[in-house]
């Protein structure tokens, strides 16, 4: 059979703590452009969390327990040797919280925050999961919050960063930020997009009059147009730079995979 095209979009505004606007308006955009791409609905979706292509539920709100289950099932989809295509989109609140598998060199594991915040899913959940892949399909995740924990504030009336602080009370450690663009990971089994580095914070604001995250903004635009991810990323990083922004967006994959374009 063809290779399949799945994808789960999460967009996360409605918090108790520290509610967002724009990340409804990330999620929206980037199903539009995927959905170009060959990613098509099984169901039309008008919900916070989007998934195309291998499910007909409608969720209202993206909590922990309908994003791991929504992940868990795309990834039982993949077919070994049918090189199918896997998204994982996320914008809404990063945070972290003290490592409890002793697998970080720096003691704290990044977590993306579902709306039951201080529920959370890790980076040990999301690679528990995506380590189930067969080796030939190929998974894209994205993901516009924020990872390094310092707290939700408003740097002007027009910015919002996307962060929410540990669950521990105490602000987590500011990593020195990496100036490379695109870091190489040999083995990796997936491509992650990130819209900063793991010691910076994520903006959003309003651009061409609509809330939206700095980096999902760009990615979009640059999804739309053909190229590799390696093009793509160096332009996301060169618009976000010129916004006055300090982050960093992110590309971690391997050295080939650098050289392809997207979702082929």
């Amino acid at each position: 059979m063809p290779p399949q095209k799945l994808a789960v979009v999460v967009g996360n505004d409605a918090y108790s703590t520290a509610p967002l606007s724009g990340c409804i308006n990330d999620a929206n955009v980037f199903n539009g452009v995927i959905a170009t791409r060959g990613f098509n609905d099984a169901k039309a979706m008008a919900d916070v969390l989007k998934m195309r292509g291998f499910t007909s539920n409608t969720l209202l709100n993206a909590n922990k327990a309908p994003i791991l289950a929504a992940l868990n099932g795309m990834v039982d989809c993949a077919i070994p040797g049918n090189n199918d295509k896997f998204i994982f989109f996320f914008s809404g609140h990063g945070s972290q919280v003290r490592d409890a598998s002793g697998d970080e060199a720096d003691g704290w594991d990044e977590v993306i925050c579902p709306i039951d915040w201080p529920q959370y899913i890790s980076d040990d959940d999301l690679r528990a999961i995506f380590a189930r892949l067969p080796a030939d399909a190929t998974l894209d995740v994205f993901m516009d919050c924020c990872h390094s924990g310092t707290g939700t504030r408003e740097i002007d009336s027009n910015i919002t960063i996307r962060s929410l602080p540990p669950i521990v009370g105490k602000k987590a450690r500011k990593t020195k930020a990496k100036t490379k663009a695109i870091v190489l990971v040999p083995g990796l089994n997936h491509v992650l997009w990130a819209g900063c580095q793991d010691g910076q914070t994520s903006a959003e604001l309003i651009i061409n009059g609509q809330v939206r995250g700095a980096f999902s903004y760009y990615l979009c635009k640059a999804l739309t147009a053909t190229g590799t991810r390696s093009q793509m990323i160096n332009y996301v990083c060169a618009k976000v730079a010129a916004l006055g922004l300090s982050q960093v967006p992110q590309l971690e994959t391997t050295q080939a995979e650098t050289l392809q374009a997207p979702f082929t």
